[in-house]
């Protein structure tokens, strides 16, 4: 079919943009019917110069006159099947055989120029970034190698669809590659807090035997490795690791005369009275009221005035007014 005719049928297709004239349209047409003469390749997207050229074309998209990109785009976004048809012959006529791009992609983006509506002296520039943007998620998409296959099966998925501009298919399989690698993630993670709580059991088990020759201090900063560790993970099991420690630091400073150690053995009590709630561990809290005011007691022994003594007495008092609530059942460590 002749340059000419296939612009005519083109033109006697298209479902005209509201408020722009018939003989307007019309002119353009043969503009571009005109130019059949031409080469028989406008050069659209052809090699990497030219796609880069292409960026900063203003009148042609690398070859192809202005007036024809116009048509295309308004042929390739018409709802009109017969019109849509017409244009997708004429750009396959057009397209070089080098082109970076699949028809289909190349159709594309011609049809999403006209569906956003691009303004025509934009219409270069515009479609020079649509075309890179591509290239870049093509190039991101097949640099990144996913360590779980189902994962990196659905993005060679994705590359696929977006070589031929199917963005919803891309998207899709985006979605599902996403999911793939939350839950592949989530259980990785479950494995990860399993390895830390073993690990943390082991340093506690380190500081148990340590314990068991009294070399209190060595026992006390196991344990409290132990609380650092698993705290991002399990506070409950870190709480009962910084008790251990806590009683640790108390029993060497009260049997070496070590200040510092009750110093630490009671910030350490006070932290777990601060994540307590009296009224939801209430055998807890009192047993921490009982374990301060043991350590207070103690340094305040070796410090001399009453300041520590009297905190103390309202740590025991605290202590025994929980544990004299009615109902109330347990005992009281150390």
């Amino acid at each position: 079919m002749a340059m000419g005719d296939v612009f005519k049928r083109l033109y006697s297709n298209i479902l005209l943009p509201e408020g722009r004239s018939r003989l307007a349209v019309l002119a353009a047409f043969f503009f571009v019917a005109s130019l059949s003469s031409a080469p028989a390749h406008a050069q659209l997207l052809g090699n990497e110069a030219e796609a880069q050229a292409c960026a900063a074309a203003i009148t042609v998209i690398c070859g192809m006159p202005h007036e024809q990109v116009v048509a295309l785009v308004t042929g390739l976004s018409s709802p009109d099947p017969p019109a849509k048809s017409q244009a997708l012959e004429l750009l396959r006529a057009q397209l070089p055989a080098d082109t970076q791009f699949r028809f289909e992609a190349i159709a594309k983006f011609f049809e999403i120029l006209g569906r956003e509506g691009v303004e025509p002296e934009k219409l270069a520039d515009t479609f020079a970034r649509i075309a890179e943007e591509h290239l870049r998620l093509r190039e991101q998409l097949s640099a990144f190698r996913s360590e779980f296959p189902e994962v990196q099966a659905l993005r060679e998925e994705a590359a696929a669809a977006l070589d031929r501009a199917d963005h919803d298919t891309a998207s899709q399989a985006l979605d599902a590659a996403l999911e793939q690698h939350r839950v592949r993630g989530e259980a990785l993670q479950a494995a990860f807090v399993e390895h830390k709580r073993a690990e943390a059991r082991m340093i506690s088990e380190k500081g148990d035997v340590e314990r068991a020759r009294l070399a209190l201090l060595v026992a006390a900063k196991l344990y409290d490795e132990a609380a650092k560790l698993i705290t991002p993970f399990d506070t409950e099991e870190a709480q009962e690791y910084i008790l251990q420690a806590a009683i640790s630091w108390y029993e060497h400073g009260r049997d070496k005369g070590n200040i510092t150690a009750l110093e630490i053995s009671i910030a350490r009590l006070q932290s777990l009275l601060a994540q307590l709630e009296r009224t939801a561990s209430p055998l807890e809290w009192a047993r921490n009221q009982n374990n301060l005011g043991n350590a207070l007691r103690a340094l305040g022994t070796r410090e001399g005035g009453t300041n520590r003594l009297q905190q103390a007495v309202n740590a025991f008092k605290a202590a025994l007014e929980e544990m004299n609530r009615p109902g109330f059942s347990g005992g009281v460590l150390v």
